[in-house]
């Protein structure tokens, strides 16, 4: 209740808001307060006062946030019913530090009504318990400032957008059973269910999954390559917007992770650069499948429609579908102390869904994005649709022997490892003979292979590549580390197709891994989903430690599976094999 008091001394700005507080909200304020000074409260009343926000220990490794009990606040309820206990956030900004204030209201308060100088002049001059005895040290003046309030109601509203998003939810799923019904009266009985879903899922590759490459001895071998989202300290802009639930230690884990020597991995190296390694296998697959089907004619124009109708009808339900689902979890899931970041995300959605759907949501509202990690999707379609034209030109010259709102999302910084994969896919279609002859063109390769990738990652350790001042090895570093990275990466396939990789070409031909790649779009899709609903559902921050991250990955990696694996089932393989049928 200090918190309160002083928030009302120290915002001026305030006192000069005029707008009129509901009575509804004055009335159930003022019985609240009532209540909790009477000589025998109301539990109720104890409930939403103890479930206020109070400074918490650890506070030196940066537990600043005062979250209180989202349970507690919204378990009271008056014993008329006449109103029950609402959970707000406060984000307060205190000189250079942000922090939230929960506190607990009735609900028939709104939001904008808590920002009212009247409803904080009803609590001002009443007299209760310091419950923030710490607060002094924290506090060295009397400067504050409330940024924004944000009351968590778990009330469904369904609007036109939701409805529709939930009707596109439960057409796929009855499209699905149509189809396969359809499908099983096509085909009778001459394959079981299990073969029918193999070949289900081993069609649906196009840019995801298995990769097959036919060696110069008639041989055949598989090289598998899942494609997953990396988590990266170099995602993308558009998701750092989102509020950051956190840890309650985060000083601890600043302290502690970036000196971790594992750490060069995700800041410089393979985690970091997946995303580069994904878009020159995306380059070398999109070269393949256009040069299969080129024509004596060359490049037509009913071969470029058919290229890019493929493409289109390959990404597109699955995609359109879990942004429905998720714009419908989104607003139906009971969210709790961390609400907020959902309700922006749908907020979002509702005004740039279309970007999504036209994959160009990487340039256009960025700051307003839906399912922020699909701008690799938006990049690698502009790339796909791009790789005509360097078909046309570079395959020309290789027939007559001549042979970066941000740097991280645009596609103009993430092409050159595309452009590599490209023309390794020419390379590898048009070659007759092997072109790696002697052991020293093989050492050669692996060792500037290997090399460039230590480059890479220990580079991006030991530089300063913030954008905070210029400097020219950064720049550099900026600018070719990603198309040195998907050069050394072109290698190891390059030496796997003609047979020099040994043990890394059986890891990768591997059967092992075809479950997972034909899983992996789907993974990509729903898995920051799952992240979202796991920490919209907390209630209080996450404590950092190793074990308990490493605990968190495992879960979400298995319980993303688990969901793609049900979307590849139900939405993509039907979806696919209805499409290949007509």
């Amino acid at each position: 209740m200090l918190v309160w008091m002083l928030l009302v001394l120290s915002l001026p700005q305030f006192r000069t808001f005029e707008r009129n507080l509901s009575s509804e909200c004055l009335d159930d304020s003022n019985e609240f307060l009532e209540e909790l000074r009477s000589e025998n409260p109301q539990m109720y009343a104890l409930l939403m006062y103890d479930s206020i926000g109070k400074e918490g220990s650890n506070i030196l490794h940066g537990n600043v946030d005062q979250l209180g009990s989202y349970s507690e606040c919204t378990s009271a309820q008056t014993p008329s019913g006449k109103f029950s206990g609402q959970y707000c956030k406060l984000t307060i900004q205190q000189g250079m530090i942000d922090y939230d204030v929960a506190i607990c209201v009735p609900s028939s308060c709104k939001s904008e009504e808590i920002m009212m100088p009247e409803w904080f002049g009803i609590i001002k001059n009443m007299s209760f318990i310091d419950i923030s005895p710490i607060l002094s040290l924290l506090v060295s003046n009397n400067t504050y400032r409330v940024k924004s309030v944000y009351c968590q109601n778990n009330v469904p509203h369904i609007d036109a957008f939701v409805g529709i998003c939930m009707f596109v939810v439960a057409f796929f799923i009855m499209m699905t059973i149509a189809g396969s019904i359809f499908i099983t009266i096509k085909e009778g009985k001459s394959r079981s269910s299990t073969n029918e879903l193999e070949d289900g899922l081993s069609s649906a590759h196009q840019h995801y999954g298995a990769v097959s490459f036919n060696r110069m001895n008639g041989q055949q071998f598989q090289v598998t390559i899942t494609k997953a989202k990396p988590e990266s300290p170099g995602q993308s802009a558009m998701e750092s917007t989102e509020k950051n639930t956190g840890a309650d230690n985060p000083v601890e884990w600043l302290v502690s992770v970036p000196n971790n020597v594992l750490y060069v991995f995700s800041l410089g190296g393979p985690f970091y650069l997946a995303v580069d390694s994904f878009f020159l296998i995306s380059g070398l697959l999109s070269a393949r499948t256009l040069l299969n089907m080129y024509s004596e004619e060359g490049l037509t124009f009913k071969i470029l429609k058919d290229y890019v109708i493929r493409r289109i009808q390959r990404i597109l339900p699955l995609y359109l579908y879990t942004m429905c689902l998720v714009i419908g979890m989104y607003s139906l899931i009971p969210w709790r102390s961390f609400g907020e970041n959902a309700a922006s995300h749908l907020d979002k959605c509702k005004r740039s869904w279309w970007t999504n759907l036209l994959f160009l949501n990487n340039f256009i509202m960025i700051d307003q994005c839906c399912m922020g990690w699909t701008w690799y999707l938006a990049n690698d379609f502009q790339f796909y649709i791009t790789t005509p034209l360097f078909i046309f030109l570079l395959y020309r010259l290789f027939t007559h022997g001549m042979y970066n709102i941000q740097y991280y999302t645009k596609p103009y910084c993430r092409y050159g490892p595309f452009l590599i994969g490209i023309m390794l896919g020419i390379l590898m279609h048009q070659r007759k003979t092997p072109l790696l002859t002697t052991k020293t063109q093989v050492l050669t390769g692996w060792l500037c292979s290997l090399s460039t990738m230590a480059a890479v990652i220990a580079l991006g350790y030991a530089l300063d590549v913030s954008i905070e001042y210029y400097s020219v090895l950064p720049a550099l570093y900026q600018a070719l580390h990603r198309t040195a990275w998907a050069a050394a990466v072109g290698w190891i396939i390059f030496a796997c197709e003609e047979g020099y990789a040994g043990f890394v070409r059986s890891l990768l031909c591997s059967k092992l891994w075809i479950p997972l790649a034909n899983l992996s779009y789907a993974c990509f899709l729903i898995h920051p989903a799952v992240i979202d609903v796991y920490y919209g559902l907390q209630e209080t921050l996450l404590h950092y430690t190793d074990i308990n991250m490493f605990y968190l990955f495992i879960g979400h990696t298995v319980l993303a599976h688990i969901l793609g694996f049900a979307l590849c089932i139900l939405i993509e393989n039907p979806i696919q094999r209805l499409r290949k049928y007509f």
